[in-house]
């Protein structure tokens, strides 16, 4: 069974705009790009369930999980480049993700761009996206 991240994941995969800049790396924040050899642009992604309540997790009756992606580049400008482009492809997005999960409204913020404190090489973007999905 498929689940939220790998219909985003997928659904991210269609956008040409975005693969242009990070090909197939786009990661579920479990796996670590460093483990994947990944020395350049990238995309971590991470579903954040508003709620502390355990019935929430991956059930999208009970929880609206929000997803934050952070974009990874050595230069600063693909980092922005990416990030809107993460931001305007998700914004406003309604329609069915690949996996046949519909998305009725969404909201995407961002980015917000800082130079990596773990690694000084990179640039780290944040775009935030909250989703509200068919019940």
């Amino acid at each position: 069974m498929a689940t939220i991240e790998d219909a985003i994941n997928t659904w991210i995969l269609t956008q040409s705009s975005i693969t242009a800049y990070v090909g197939t790396n786009i990661f579920h924040c479990a796996l670590t790009p460093a483990e994947q050899g990944c020395q350049t642009d990238y995309i971590r992604y991470q579903m954040v369930i508003p709620s502390n309540e355990p019935y929430a997790f991956a059930d999208t009756n009970t929880a609206q999980p929000m997803f934050q992606f952070d974009i990874f580049s050595k230069n600063d400008a693909n980092c922005i480049a990416i990030g809107n482009l993460l931001a305007t492809a998700l914004n406003r997005f309604s329609g069915t993700l690949a996996t046949g999960l519909t998305v009725i409204h969404s909201i995407a913020a961002g980015p917000m761009v800082r130079r990596d404190s773990s690694d000084d090489e990179w640039f780290m973007g944040v775009v935030e996206w909250t989703p509200e999905y068919e019940r």
